[in-house]
């Protein structure tokens, strides 16, 4: 979507190739507005029943459509596939529809006329591909078109923005064998024309890569930096097609590492990394905003784990009119804070105790945020979620998947107007998608 959150590579395991042993899957949407922590969430509904079926994926257009994308097929086809599904703002289900074969991750972009763009990486005998495929809101699908091509011993993996005319920006992580891992790009006209790869950054800490479009097509990439190239950057490709210089966003003399960023639809933009304090001798979790015209404001300290943490497992979630969120496990539970457009810090909260196994959150115009995780409960991992007001009102934990089964991750999807769209994977073998909406 324009705008949101970026997926970054490798922060949210279904575009690392690691994350193939993984369970998730896709949801869906409600048709009211709300902005109380009290409303309810939907029973949980069957998306997709089906064996072998994980790694869900949700978007939403701002009309209240829902693109679902998820793999079938892992342990029980000789290649597994990917799969997508709409469910429009009245509750009608599309026909599920093959997008193509599938090995080394994927990703998914929702425009606002509801235009689904999907990008992901193939393995033939010559060596691996990425690929991409739209899904125009009619439910026609456009060809298959090549992104990259690299030969057996590389690999590559992506991640895919659109603007509001329907530009597709692409970004991927090349990792060379006896080379450095290079960040390259590359455009999708609304005609289906690709512009030329270009090389963003040539020497990345591979996975770490984090993407947002605006609604005019200027991309913003944020990277780890590899070797003594040590921090997090950024740098900005142009609607026009002109790559900025690089930035260093991480503070002078602290590594940074694990970057995520959140663009809204004018171009504003919020970092977030984790950074090693050398005399605490431990992560911090820190993030710094950028205004539409590329002025960095200071760097911003999030929350400070205690040093027997294994780091913060941050998420971030950004809405349209600059409102934040921001989320991370320490002491032994997971906990959250908001930033206004102001850049005024809200408290620290405890969202829930335990250290969750999948987490998500997204947050509205109206600066409420919802929050979905998966924790043990007794033998079993659950589905729970809960939410928060813009004046910071927690709502109750609700449970919403079935006990007795393993559930999750979750994935959640929530619109500028506040309605949301949370899935998981049911069953550890995955023998269906459900999902449940709200809050």
């Amino acid at each position: 979507m324009i705008g949101t959150e970026a997926r970054g590579i490798g922060r949210r395991g279904r575009l690392s190739r690691c994350a193939l042993a993984a369970s998730l899957a896709a949801a869906g949407v409600v048709l009211f507005n709300t902005s109380s922590a009290s409303a309810a969430w939907t029973p949980y509904q069957n998306v997709v029943k089906r064996q072998d079926v994980e790694q869900p994926m949700v978007e939403m257009d701002p009309a209240g459509d829902a693109v679902f994308l998820w793999m079938q097929g892992f342990d029980t086809a000789p290649s597994p596939a990917i799969y997508t599904r709409v469910r429009t703002a009245d509750g009608t289900l599309s026909p599920i529809q093959r997008i193509s074969s599938e090995f080394g991750g994927y990703d998914l972009a929702v425009d606002p006329d509801g235009n689904a763009y999907y990008v992901w990486t193939d393995l033939d005998n010559s060596g691996e591909h990425l690929r991409t495929r739209i899904r125009y809101a009619d439910g026609t699908l456009s060809p298959v078109q090549t992104l990259k091509n690299v030969g057996r011993g590389d690999f590559v993996f992506g991640t895919v923005g659109v603007d509001a005319s329907g530009t597709a920006v692409y970004g991927w992580i090349h990792r060379q064998s006896g080379g450095s891992d290079r960040l390259e790009t590359r455009t999708r006209s609304p005609s289906g024309t690709l512009g030329p790869v270009d090389t963003v950054a040539s020497a990345v800490s591979h996975f770490d890569l984090a993407m947002g479009v605006d609604a005019s097509g200027n991309a913003t990439f944020a990277w780890d930096g590899a070797g003594a190239q040590g921090g997090v950057f950024s740098r900005v490709l142009t609607a026009g097609g002109s790559l900025g210089p690089a930035t260093k966003v991480s503070r002078e003399g602290r590594l940074g590492s694990d970057v995520q960023v959140g663009v809204t639809p004018s171009g504003r933009a919020i970092f977030e990394w984790e950074e090693y304090d050398e005399a605490a001798k431990a992560d911090n979790l820190v993030m710094r905003a950028r205004s539409a015209n590329g002025d960095f404001q200071p760097p911003q300290v999030l929350a400070r784990p205690y040093a027997y943490q294994e780091g913060p497992f941050e998420q971030l979630a950004i809405a349209p009119t600059g409102e934040a969120a921001f989320a991370w496990t320490d002491d032994d539970a997971w906990h959250a804070r908001t930033r206004a457009p102001s850049g005024a810090l809200g408290p620290v909260k405890t969202i829930a105790p335990g250290i969750a196994r999948g987490s998500d959150l997204g947050v509205d115009s109206h600066g409420n945020v919802v929050f979905a995780w998966s924790v043990p409960d007794g033998s079993k991992t659950r589905i729970f979620a809960r939410s928060e007001d813009a004046d910071g009102t927690l709502s109750p934990v609700t449970a919403l998947s079935l006990a007795g089964y393993d559930a999750g991750p979750p994935d959640l999807a929530v619109t500028p107007a506040g309605p949301a769209a949370l899935a998981w994977q049911e069953g550890h073998g995955g023998f269906a998608i459900q999902a449940s909406f709200g809050p």
